[in-house]
């Protein structure tokens, strides 16, 4: 790659704030909750990954803490109401909020929020 090429790689990576690369953790298996909409029983399949520019140790830290992050995670989805599954501001809004909730676990835990963003990357409604 020429130096201007890698200048100017650079140059785009300070100016976006890009500084460090996103690792990725994948939340594995998948969440099955249930949820009622009033009428009946409904399920709700859902794959998260978490993404985190931290550092090295955010994704080992993730790790270890993810029994109690997929507890926070099954709590939020089973207490849903049945709408917000089906919009996408409703979406949005639970991956707020999952987001807030999984950032005050490990802020508990490690001091640091260390989760940047909660992605839905498989999603399931019956």
């Amino acid at each position: 790659m020429g130096i201007c090429r890698q200048f100017s790689l650079i140059l785009l990576l300070l100016i976006s704030g890009l500084t460090s690369a996103s690792t990725f953790v994948d939340l594995q298996p998948a969440f099955i909750v249930n949820y009622n909409d009033g009428k009946r029983l409904h399920y709700l399949k859902v794959e998260i990954t978490l993404q985190t520019t931290d550092d090295d140790m955010a994704s080992s830290e993730i790790t270890y803490h993810a029994d109690y992050l997929r507890h926070k995670l099954i709590m939020l989805l089973s207490s849903q109401k049945a709408d917000n599954f089906s919009t996408i501001e409703g979406k949005e809004k639970i991956k707020e909020e999952a987001l807030v909730s999984l950032q005050e676990v490990m802020v508990q835990e490690t001091g640091k929020p260390m989760i940047d963003k909660v992605l839905f990357t498989s999603f399931v409604v019956q």
